[in-house]
């Protein structure tokens, strides 16, 4: 029983998988491309950017996760 509802979730998971690539527009980095719109990151793009520092500081844009890190759990 365990088996068969594996082997289910798995086609409807590959299956929704293939239906929401069906529906994105073609890269325009081409068909191999894995990084998306990181592309546009270029050294030239990071010193023009460089150039807009004001101030010394610096903002933390991710979560730091440990072994004392709690799960994040929204809406509960």
């Amino acid at each position: 029983m365990t088996r068969m509802m594996t082997v289910t979730l798995a086609a409807l998971v590959l299956g929704a998988t293939a239906s929401f690539a069906q529906d994105c527009a073609p890269s325009k980095w081409g068909a191999d491309d894995t990084i998306g719109s990181a592309n546009l990151v270029t050294p030239e793009r990071t010193l023009e950017a460089a150039k807009l520092i004001k101030q010394g500081k610096s903002m933390p844009l991710g979560i730091t996760i440990g072994p004392d890190t709690r799960p994040f759990r929204p809406g509960r």
